[in-house]
């Protein structure tokens, strides 16, 4: 059984998708990520002012991902939140740091 972290793992490439809270959608590609834990993703926030701002203003996210090798992807649900350098010792990552997403997933599924 593949857990959400083996699903991650494979993928070199992640989607971030945030609503603005006067509900304008937003997709980011994510190149720098990684699993913490059974639910919480890390990911980089490299010039994503727009992400940013959106998950201050609505929490609700979706990541998905895919294996370009297999085909196989995956779509998560849940919620985010922007850390900020000093919440980061709490992870021992190789995430750059200036602020980070963290995301917990609520609702995995493949697509």
């Amino acid at each position: 059984m593949h857990t959400l972290q083996n699903y991650f793992d494979q993928f070199v490439l992640c989607w971030l998708a945030t609503v603005s809270d006067e509900g304008v959608p937003n997709v980011s590609p994510k190149e720098l990520f990684v699993f913490e834990g059974e639910k919480h993703l890390l990911i980089a926030n490299i010039a994503s002012p727009q992400s940013v701002k959106n998950i201050q203003a609505n929490c609700q996210v979706c990541v998905s991902g895919i294996n370009i090798w297999t085909q196989k992807g995956l779509q998560c649900k849940g919620q985010a939140e922007v850390l900020t350098p000093q919440h980061q010792v709490l992870f021992n990552t190789n995430i750059p740091p200036n602020e980070s997403i963290t995301f917990t997933v609520t609702e995995p599924k493949n697509p």
